[in-house]
């Protein structure tokens, strides 16, 4: 199987989870296009192709791909769209169920990771799978969420949203979270800037970055949410 992953700097965690992973990559292989914040809307879907318009996304994707400077989707056989601005809301409770769906569904659809989906999905009726961003990191000032849905809740109402877009939620592991809702610190610790070969590539994030995970985050995601769910196995 050929995986083509589009994201941003939260590919940063997969690239090194994937190195984590024991043998047996025979069975796929994984390449990855991406740079950070916002930089992947500058990708436009030309005859079944995703084509950067300007040279510093060009030289970015270039680099995590390894050398290549478009998405030629005939490629693959399968994508994952991963992070990209796409944060799972915390839903109220009291609201009633119409309201908390439709909260879940405008929440996704106004993310720069839909926006990359709706592209492939005008070129290929291949798999697409959707990663959102991690869950922020426990441990510092939060917005409470006592009276809010569980992770588990959410990821239900979004998985169903995008099922009727012919896309499908990848679950975060539920042994990388703390709580209902928080990913365990241990997982943000250490995490790194994606490499898209400038000054700034691998460098550490701040310690107050909750947002960003590290390898060992990535390589439980690969391995326990999102190889599952394209029906892989890993190892010798």
């Amino acid at each position: 199987m050929r995986i083509c992953v589009l994201g941003n700097s939260h590919v940063a965690s997969l690239k090194l989870g994937l190195e984590k992973l024991p043998g047996g990559r025979q069975k796929f292989t994984m390449e990855f296009f991406a740079s950070r914040a916002s930089a992947m809307e500058g990708l436009r879907l030309e005859n079944k192709r995703l084509v950067p318009r300007n040279e510093n996304l060009a030289r970015a994707i270039s680099h995590t791909s390894g050398g290549k400077r478009e998405v030629v989707l005939d490629d693959y056989d399968a994508f994952l769209v991963y992070g990209l601005g796409f944060r799972l809301p915390v839903v109220e409770t009291q609201l009633s169920a119409a309201v908390q769906r439709q909260a879940c569904r405008d929440t996704a659809v106004g993310t720069l990771n839909f926006h990359l989906c709706s592209l492939l999905r005008q070129a290929t009726n291949k798999p697409v799978y959707v990663g959102h961003d991690p869950q922020e990191a426990e441990g510092r000032k939060r917005r409470a969420v006592n009276r809010s849905l569980p992770y588990g809740g959410v990821y239900d109402l979004t998985k169903d949203a995008l099922r009727g877009e012919d896309l499908r939620l990848v679950q975060q592991p539920r042994r990388t979270f703390a709580n209902d809702w928080f990913t365990r610190p241990e997982f943000s610790a250490g995490s790194t800037r994606l490499d898209i070969g400038d000054a700034k590539s691998n460098e550490l994030h701040k310690d107050v970055d909750n947002k960003h995970m590290n390898g060992d985050f990535g390589r439980i995601w690969l391995e326990e949410s999102f190889f599952p769910a394209v029906g892989l196995k890993t190892g010798a």
